[in-house]
């Protein structure tokens, strides 16, 4: 006997499945259309460099070897280092291998010991013992970045390290060619950056750390009259006007007093930063010396000094600070050196005297009025937590432990 019920459960299937057909076929333009197609595929770019960067931050280099200040070694030694033999005899006297580190520690070694400050219209690298390292590393990762991407895209690798943001010093690192104007895909992240900054007297030293930062900041008198200003509002046009001028003016005092000035517990941040990059490259310069000492004869103490003093030299042939260059590189000449550094800045920042410090100012103009008109927009609405809202703005401005790192890649 025949299955009716069996039979049109069997038609129902068949009628769902060209149902199913016929509405594919009229929908299928649609999943074609141009414009879907596109931001599908940029989509996938986008998570392309995305993983690409991750990946390249992420991959350990087994043997990472360099020259000491290749560059100088080698101008001095009229091209010696320019053939295979030559490298060997450099790497033989003065040569390094890191082993087992990150291209993400690599590079956070890098930027951290450069000590770029801005010289006219250039950025100078002081350390100039890192210059074999930084050459060496950017072969390094451009070989990297093409086992990841392959021949199919070209590349732009970036990381800056500017320990307070808007002020050009600190650490660059660029590997590959300027990218396009238009489709270009774009990743970017933080590395960390492996400082300690301790600030006091010797004996009584204390870690630099949110809650030191806040009271730095709450004692700050610029600070006590931007919040002072948050207690009467405007009856008027004319009063918000005073009001957004005032607090403009008191914030770009806040801002500035705390790079340069400090208070009488602890120096500016400009100081402590210099001070941190100095202490870095003495650490840096200790490192080495104590690998190769023996083959040149000399005691640790002297190569020390000696080196210090030629990285000091460099600084003072470039920067036209009023001291002398000296045979001691002690602390308290150090302490002197970053103070005409800072003198330095302030004056090419506030003057407008150094060319790549010129924009600064107006960076910074631009940025406290943004702010400013966001701070109106909510004492206007009565929100709360607006003095919070200031003291995170101000923090925010300082990156002494992380660098932003960048990756742009196009199609060929």
């Amino acid at each position: 006997m025949l299955n009716k019920a069996g039979l049109t459960a069997m038609q129902d299937a068949i009628l769902f499945i060209l149902m199913v057909s016929i509405s594919g076929a009229i929908l299928m333009p649609a999943f074609t259309n141009p414009t879907i197609m596109k931001g599908y595929m940029e989509r996938e770019k986008d998570e392309l460099v995305d993983e690409a960067l991750l990946v390249l931050l992420a991959t350990t280099k087994n043997e990472f070897s360099y020259i000491l200040a290749d560059e100088t070694i080698k101008e001095a030694l009229g091209g010696l280092g320019e053939n295979e033999f030559g490298r060997g005899i450099l790497y033989w006297l003065v040569g390094r291998t890191e082993y087992h580190k990150t291209y993400s520690q690599l590079i956070a070694e890098c930027l951290s010991c450069q000590f770029m400050i801005p010289v006219g219209e250039e950025k100078f690298k002081c350390n100039f013992l890192v210059s074999g390292f930084e050459s060496s590393l950017k072969e390094n990762i451009s070989q990297q970045l093409k086992i990841i991407l392959g021949d199919k895209y070209s590349f732009n690798f970036t990381a800056i390290w500017n320990p307070i943001l808007g002020i050009p010093f600190g650490g660059k690192i660029s590997v590959g060619e300027p990218p396009p104007s238009s489709n270009v895909y774009v990743a970017r992240t933080w590395i960390t950056i492996p400082y300690i900054v301790e600030v006091g007297a010797e004996e009584n030293k204390i870690i630099l750390t949110t809650s030191q930062l806040r009271k730095l900041i709450e004692n700050n008198v610029f600070y006590k009259n931007t919040i002072g200003l948050l207690d009467k509002l405007p009856k008027n046009e004319e009063g918000w006007e005073k009001l957004r001028n005032d607090l403009t003016e008191n914030i770009t005092d806040l801002l500035f007093s705390l790079i340069f000035d400090g208070t009488n517990d602890m120096k500016g941040l400009l100081h402590l930063c210099l001070d941190v990059l100095f202490e870095e490259i003495k650490n840096y310069v200790k490192g080495i010396v104590s690998e190769f000492t023996e083959s040149v004869g000399k005691p640790v103490m002297t190569i020390i000094d000696e080196l210090l003093r030629a990285i000091v030299n460099k600084i003072l042939e470039k920067i036209d600070i009023e001291m002398e260059a000296n045979e001691n590189v002690d602390e308290e000449y150090v302490e002197k050196l970053i103070d005409g550094l800072v003198n330095y800045f302030r004056k090419g920042i506030i003057e407008g005297t150094i060319s790549l410090l010129q924009p600064v100012k107006g960076y910074f103009e631009k940025l406290i009025e943004k702010f400013v008109d966001y701070i109106i927009d909510l004492i206007k609405q009565g929100a709360d937590g607006i003095e919070e809202q200031i003291f995170d703005w101000t923090i925010n401005r300082i990156s002494i432990t992380k660098a932003e790192v960048r990756l742009a890649l196009w199609e060929v």
